[in-house]
């Protein structure tokens, strides 16, 4: 697998390519416990995830990401490095210009930002087990005391506030978004993975209204062992999302 880690912004990216490239790349938007340093990255190190990235370099994909500070928890700098990061490789690689998103837990709650600032650029978007919503998980959260203490503390951090302003910056969501951009969004939710129980209601609800209204849209259970074999539905799905360039 040919690889390069790079550094944008002072925080480290990595690239992987294909052998034979269909001329489309995806950009990884990895769950809380993601990273990229200057050796590897933890989609490097988690045999699973090697292996979706592996697929889809085999499928011709150019699969890229981010370190995006760390624990962003959606905030407006990590969104916005991930965008700079798409347009230098866009610059500097030969891509299609408009990218597929692939976001992992937290990695989501980046999504809702990135389609209000470059909605055209963005061909189809794979949620895997997503955290969409602050609110949900500060009340999930709340159950467990010292989860709780952690999530707030990696909160205020994040957006660069005090700890006691966080209730009023998670009350602030809006999920218009989700239920009116035209992009194609397929959710995938592994049942038994609890970290984003809370969630759930809230993507079904999007998911069916985004069928009602007939736009692109699809959701789907997985059992935990069964999820390393989803990378094919993902190319089948990006294929289906690539018959205009």
């Amino acid at each position: 697998m040919q690889q390069k880690i790079f550094q944008y912004d002072h925080e480290w990216c990595m690239v992987h390519y294909p052998a034979k490239p269909n001329g489309f790349a995806v950009m990884i938007l990895g769950d809380r416990n993601h990273f990229v340093n200057e050796s590897g990255s933890f989609w490097m190190e988690n045999e699973g995830r090697k292996y979706w990235i592996e697929q889809l370099n085999e499928a011709g994909y150019l699969v890229f990401y981010s370190n995006l500070y760390g624990n962003h928890w959606g905030n407006t700098q990590a969104c916005q490095l991930a965008i700079n990061v798409f347009q230098f490789l866009k610059r500097t690689e030969i891509i299609n210009s408009q990218v597929h998103i692939i976001a992992e837990g937290t990695g989501a709650l980046l999504v809702k930002e990135m389609i209000d600032q470059i909605q055209h650029q963005i061909r189809s978007i794979v949620f895997i087990s997503p955290c969409l919503s602050l609110a949900l998980h500060n009340e999930q959260e709340k159950s467990r005391k010292f989860f709780y203490k952690k999530f707030i503390k990696e909160l205020a951090m994040a957006f660069k506030i005090q700890e006691k302003d966080c209730e009023e910056l998670i009350q602030e969501e809006n999920f218009l978004l989700f239920y009116q951009t035209p992009i194609s969004l397929y959710f995938i939710q592994c049942v038994e993975l609890q970290a984003y129980k809370e969630q759930f209601e809230l993507i079904q609800k999007i998911n069916k209204e985004r069928m009602d209204n007939r736009l692109p849209s699809k959701l789907e259970f997985i059992i935990n062992n069964k999820k390393w074999d989803v990378v094919k539905k993902w190319e089948s799905f990006f294929k289906k999302n690539e018959k205009y360039l």
